[in-house]
């Protein structure tokens, strides 16, 4: 994994695939046990936006990219 500054506020990620599914899988099990914790409700909220964010550039890579193909 490579993380550098893009600018203030941005960091840009290399990440292989199977690192960023860890960071994810990660990040929604997070948002499960802060749902369940009475004072968790704005970091689900924040959890809930990024994680929609993935879901949908997730879906729009995968409809440019054709199956079996690899980077």
């Amino acid at each position: 994994m490579k993380l550098e500054w893009e600018r203030p506020g941005i960091v840009r990620m290399t990440a292989r695939v199977e690192e960023l599914a860890a960071l994810v899988a990660g990040s929604r099990i997070a948002e499960r046990a802060l749902a369940s914790s009475p004072d968790g409700g704005a970091a689900v909220a924040g959890l809930d936006r990024v994680l929609a964010g993935f879901d949908r550039a997730s879906r729009a890579l995968r409809a440019r990219t054709p199956e079996g193909t690899s980077s």
